[in-house]
């Protein structure tokens, strides 16, 4: 039983099958660029908040004179 294909004719050769999954592929990077750009700017805006309110404790704590 051999391991590989003998006869190399007999793949898939459809050209709109091919048309179709580049139209895919293209739509899927489409989809992962807006998404990673949606993450990024939420870890940015997230950042932001984070050090804002540290900032705020920070002030709050030297206001009381525990700092």
């Amino acid at each position: 039983m051999p391991l590989t294909v003998s006869n190399l004719s007999m793949h898939l050769d459809y050209p709109p099958m091919e048309w179709m999954l580049q139209v895919a592929d293209e739509v899927d990077d489409a989809v992962s660029a807006v998404r990673l750009f949606a993450l990024g700017w939420g870890e940015e805006i997230g950042l932001v908040l984070a050090g804002g309110a540290a900032a705020c404790a920070v002030c709050v704590a030297m206001l009381q004179g525990i700092a």
